[in-house]
């Protein structure tokens, strides 16, 4: 009954510690997000980008205001209501994704691989994007 009752102890204080852990890396990982986003304007559009999500394995960013975008748009779309989402995935290969998203949220275009557009991606800024990706050391756990 004791051992049983010091496990059952030991168990919740290694989950506790692990959950510790784990907001601990998570505030790290959405501070250097925030950081990063502030740093190298990844879009041609001098615009505001907010964290909108986060796990282990990357970040969502997305612009807060609308963005003059270099496609046309669909019928009836609002270019008011257009904004981008970009896929910061900290996985290997590394890979950028970024999907354009209208207010329903319905995706216009969808781009893998190194696929944020790099009409939609400052010249000077490309190479940078892609140097501090290698450079962050962040990976995604196995299993997660």
């Amino acid at each position: 009954m004791h051992a049983e009752k010091e496990a059952e102890h030991r168990a919740a204080a290694e989950q506790s510690d692990h959950n510790r852990r784990e907001f601990f890396r998570l505030s790290l990982l959405q501070d250097a997000a925030y950081r990063w986003v502030a740093k190298h304007r990844i879009l041609t559009d001098p615009l505001p980008c907010i964290l909108i999500d986060i796990s282990a394995g990357g970040a969502r960013i997305a612009t807060k205001t609308p963005l003059t975008l270099p496609h046309p748009l669909p019928d009836g779309v609002d270019p008011a209501d257009v904004r981008v989402e970009v896929d910061v995935l900290l996985l290997q290969p590394w890979q950028l994704r970024a999907t354009i998203v209208w207010e329903d949220l319905q995706p216009i275009e969808k781009l893998h691989r190194y696929g944020l557009a790099w009409d939609l991606v400052h010249p000077r800024q490309r190479d940078l994007l892609l140097r501090e990706l290698m450079r962050l050391e962040i990976r995604k756990k196995k299993g997660v």
